[in-house]
């Protein structure tokens, strides 16, 4: 969990999505360099005024807010699971290989080649902490 002041343009709507999946609490909202304070927000991420809209403007919008999560066990297990495998496998994921007629085997978890990329599993249970729009990275 952390507070932070975000710069963001604005969208000429009511609402206006943040870059968060847990949003807690909004202490300051400033457009056009005026606090306002008329204002709902939701714990997925969107603030909308309760009159007005945003300006469709560039970086017109700055706002502080506290968002993330106080604890991520799920992730801390991913983790500890990564560095095990990883453990597991100096060599990397190649658990068997042969000169004559070049046979190379691999490790495999549940028919996925296990090495440090996420498995399937894993990013399935990664998905509540994914933001879910914007550009693609």
């Amino acid at each position: 969990m952390m507070e932070q002041t975000l710069v963001l343009d604005g969208n000429g709507d009511r609402k206006i999505l943040l870059p968060t999946g847990n949003l807690i609490s909004v202490p300051q909202l400033i457009i056009n360099d005026a606090e306002v304070t008329e204002f709902d927000f939701s714990a997925s991420g969107w603030i909308e005024l309760r009159s007005g809209a945003f300006p469709h403007r560039a970086s017109c919008v700055e706002v502080t807010i506290t968002h993330g999560f106080a604890s991520a066990p799920v992730v801390e297990h991913l983790i500890q699971s990564m560095a095990t495998r990883a453990r597991m496998s100096p060599a990397g994921n190649i658990i068997n290989q042969r000169a004559g007629s070049q046979s190379v085997t691999f490790a495999s978890n549940g028919g996925e080649v296990a090495s440090l990329p996420l498995l399937a599993s894993e990013k399935e249970l990664l998905a509540p902490y994914k933001l879910n729009w914007g550009p693609a990275i």
